[in-house]
């Protein structure tokens, strides 16, 4: 996922080898705060723009990570899904 000045940004499912349970999960969850979340193809120009506001990879069994540095470009340090996914909400 990609964070910009007008909201989030991911790759729509059909464009993905895996729909993605922890995927799902963010954007219910960012869509119930009101955030902007438009299903689009990323590009290369969208994460080393000067818009990328943060750049995630979302995964299950790992979580959410930051991705800090892509193409030798440092991208911003934001902490946009921290606000919303603290993995111990996941455990019952």
């Amino acid at each position: 996922m990609v964070r910009t000045p007008e909201g989030w940004m991911t790759p729509p499912v059909r464009s993905l080898a895996v729909a993605g349970v922890l995927r799902q999960w963010v954007l219910e969850r960012l869509r119930a705060k009101g955030e902007v979340v438009v299903e689009r193809a990323v590009s290369i120009e969208d994460i080393s723009g000067n818009r990328c506001k943060g750049f995630y990879l979302l995964n299950s069994v790992i979580g959410v990570v930051l991705v800090r540095n892509f193409a030798g470009q440092d991208l911003p340090a934001d902490d946009g899904l921290a606000t919303i996914f603290n993995p111990f909400d996941l455990l019952e």
